[in-house]
């Protein structure tokens, strides 16, 4: 492929920007969804992510229904909720390092290093990475952008399909060539 665009979901969109990170020109955009950017944010997330591990390791089952409940609005459908709880209950308990890892990471020092155009598409309702992290993350980033997907929240490409699609595709029609 030549000059792909790399999209990530949540904490996968730090893998998505750290991969193009590596790879230099070769990288024609980053597509971050609902990411964390960075994990500073909130003055106690360390706490609340090794509470969350220790609530894993007793009933994860509902832990992570919990979980999934902040991801999503109050319109979002019990089957959305239950399939994404199921997602996550299968990919047990490969998630629980990435918690870990959360508490500690910082992408702030090397992001801006990354010459790979990124665009932030991010829920307007979004509770478990408030809107201003992708809009602080952004201004670290030459030409850094956010777009925000009302009425959507963490998982905006689940809640509001077409409207993340347009942006994605704005963004891509809008790369060099």
């Amino acid at each position: 492929m030549d000059r792909p665009v790399f999209v990530g979901s949540s904490v996968g969109s730090l893998f998505a920007c750290e991969a193009a990170g590596t790879a230099g020109d070769r990288v024609g955009g980053v597509v971050v969804l609902d990411g964390p950017g960075h994990c500073h944010w909130a003055p106690n997330l360390a706490d609340f992510l090794n509470t969350h591990l220790r609530n894993l390791a007793t009933d994860r089952a509902s832990t992570i229904a919990a979980s999934v409940d902040n991801m999503y609005t109050d319109q979002a459908s019990d089957v959305l909720r239950w399939s994404t709880a199921r997602q996550i209950l299968d990919a047990s308990p490969h998630i629980d390092v990435l918690f870990e890892e959360q508490a500690t990471y910082g992408p702030r020092p090397w992001l801006p290093e990354v010459v790979a155009p990124i665009i932030h598409v991010h829920g307007a309702l979004d509770k478990a990475v408030p809107i201003h992290v992708p809009q602080e993350v952004a201004t670290l980033i030459e030409g850094g952008t956010v777009v925000t997907i009302d009425g959507a929240g963490h998982l905006a490409q689940q809640e509001r399909p077409a409207e993340v699609g347009t942006a994605i595709r704005a963004f891509v029609a809008g790369l060099p060539s």
